[in-house]
C-alpha cells in the first residue's frame, strides 16, 4: 500500500525541513511505515509559484475525506449530531474516529495534508500571513509511505 502526505514545514533550508519531517514520521506512534521516502525534487518552497495552489489543494483533500466520511455516516442514517450517540462500535464508530482526527489535528494514515508547525490539518490565518511575509522559510514536503500489507491497525484481522 502506498500513501502520500504533504507536510507544511518552516525552515530556512530544505535539508532541515526534510530532517524534521523524517523525524516526525519515524517518531509517530500511530502510523509506522515499512519504508517512507522524500524526494527533494518533489518539495516546494514558498517562493515557488505553485506553492499556494498545491497548499490549497492539499488542505482541500483532507476536507474531501471528511465530506466523504460524513456522507457514509448519512447513508447509514446518522445525519444529525445527536445521532452520534447511537452509533454502534465498529466500522461506523471508526469513521467518526477518523473524522475527529482530521478535525483535531491528529496525524493518521488518512491524513493527506499535515501542518507540522501547528499540528493541524489546516493552516491558520496567522500562519498563512507569516508564510506570505517570509515565503522562503516554508516548505511543502511530500512523503510517500509504503506498507507491505494493505491493512494497518492495532489488531490483525482474522
Amino acid at each position: 500500500m502506498k500513501t502520500t502526505h504533504i507536510f507544511l514545514v518552516q525552515d530556512d533550508e530544505l535539508s532541515m525541513a526534510v530532517k524534521r519531517t523524517n523525524n516526525f514520521i519515524l517518531r509517530n506512534g500511530l502510523v509506522s511505515y515499512d519504508h517512507h521516502q522524500i524526494d527533494e525534487d518533489d518539495c516546494l518552497n514558498g517562493t515557488n509559484p505553485k506553492f499556494y495552489e498545491i497548499l490549497k489543494s492539499a488542505v482541500q483533500k483532507n476536507n474531501d475525506v471528511i465530506t466523504c466520511l460524513l456522507k457514509e455516516l448519512a447513508s447509514e442514517g446518522y445525519i444529525e449530531l445527536q445521532h452520534l450517540a447511537q452509533i454502534p462500535q465498529g466500522y461506523l464508530s471508526k469513521i467518526v474516529h477518523t473524522i475527529a482526527h482530521l478535525l483535531d489535528g491528529f496525524f493518521g494514515i488518512d491524513t493527506y495534508f499535515y501542518n507540522l508547525e501547528e499540528d493541524s490539518h489546516r493552516v491558520s490565518f496567522s500562519l498563512f500571513k507569516k508564510i506570505k511575509e517570509n515565503p522562503g522559510q516554508y516548505w511543502l514536503i511530500q512523503v510517500i509511505g509504503l506498507l507491505a500489507e494493505d491493512y494497518q491497525g492495532f489488531e490483525k484481522p482474522f
